[in-house]
């Protein structure tokens, strides 16, 4: 189909990942900083851009452009991209430019300006510009993954000025502009930090088995990827292990045990473990808080520390992987006041 009337193109270099400090107002609040996109930087050839056709556009006509533009140093090549659209001229820029046709690229693609749209591979803080500065200046940053970005302003004696970037950033170069206009002159600092997201963090664990009957209050001890130990419950408390990652969990022998609260445990490897066993004041009566330890795997347990009172129970123990004779236990005596054991 033939177009008929004034056409004219617009070429418009755009910027993202600019950050900038806003206030917002009452019906806004803002935010102190603020990742925008698709920011216009330039119009490279006029607000209006250049006619292209007049009269009659005669379906299958081609017009041919060059480009030769220069991307300014205060942009950021690889966070750029220019736009270009073919518009008709009308009589209200509200109702009768109607946009015929639009296209978008990175300017890298024809210019090779900058990295030519390589992939950030490493942390970079750049220095400001302009600098000295008064009110505003632009700092460039870089990081090579996704990661909660904080960046903070502080003065010559150390004292945060304050934090102007705290957010979840994507992979990529920024650029952020600072104003300094509530600020006294003077020399300042600032200080970039980057904490690195692991988007398959969860993805790493996986289901392996289940243990039924651990009563109350269970604790697990890891000792390898394979095996760990689980303790548990009151008045009839269970201990199980597994040497298979979880897959499979055998019931360990209680010989020795008072068998009347065991709330926690701690793992040597697959034949050394401790438990703390003794009376719960709100269930079972007539057990001493009491650590007891087996080197064989549950066939036999052999009490190693009693820290008193009837009805008493351990509430926590750990120790040395290098030397399991030496560790520490958390105690409750009937009266409630928890008292830490050093055990040798």
């Amino acid at each position: 189909m033939d177009l008929t009337g004034n056409f004219s193109v617009n070429e418009i270099l755009t910027e993202n990942n600019l950050i900038y400090s806003q206030t917002g107002n009452s019906g806004c609040t803002g935010a102190s900083a603020y990742t925008h996109h698709h920011v216009v930087k330039d119009m490279i050839n006029g607000n209006m851009g250049e006619s292209v056709a007049t009269g009659t556009w005669t379906n299958g006509t081609t017009y041919t452009k060059h480009m030769n533009y220069v991307i300014p140093a205060s942009v950021v090549a690889d966070n750029s991209v220019i736009n270009i659209f073919v518009y008709k001229v009308g009589t209200s820029i509200s109702t009768d430019y109607d946009i015929q046709q639009s296209l978008n690229f990175s300017p890298t693609i024809l210019t090779g300006v900058g990295n030519n749209g390589s992939t950030v591979s490493d942390y970079s803080l750049s220095q400001n510009y302009p600098n000295p500065f008064n009110p505003v200046t632009n700092i460039r940053y870089s990081i090579p993954k996704d990661g909660n970005v904080t960046f903070k302003v502080y003065d010559m004696l150390g004292n945060e000025i304050g934090t102007y970037v705290n957010e979840v950033q994507k992979a990529g170069t920024y650029s952020d502009t600072f104003c300094g206009a509530s600020l006294a002159s003077g020399i300042y600092y600032y200080k970039l930090e980057a904490n690195v997201l692991s988007s398959n963090v969860f993805a790493q664990w996986t289901f392996v088995g289940g243990v039924v009957g651990a009563g109350a209050a269970p604790s697990i001890s890891v000792c390898s990827p394979t095996c760990a130990w689980i303790a548990g419950g009151t008045n009839t408390p269970n201990i199980y292990r597994t040497t298979n990652g979880g897959v499979n969990w055998t019931v360990i022998g209680t010989t020795g045990l008072q068998v009347k609260a065991v709330w926690n445990c701690w793992a040597i490897d697959s034949l050394t473990c401790y438990v703390g066993d003794g009376g719960d004041a709100a269930g079972p009566t007539g057990g001493d808080a009491t650590l007891s330890r087996t080197t064989n795997g549950g066939v036999s347990w052999t009490a190693v520390a009693n820290t008193g009172g009837t009805a008493g129970f351990i509430n926590g123990v750990v120790f040395s992987r290098s030397n399991p004779q030496i560790g520490f236990a958390q105690s409750d005596p009937p009266n409630g006041a928890g008292t830490a054991y050093w055990i040798t």
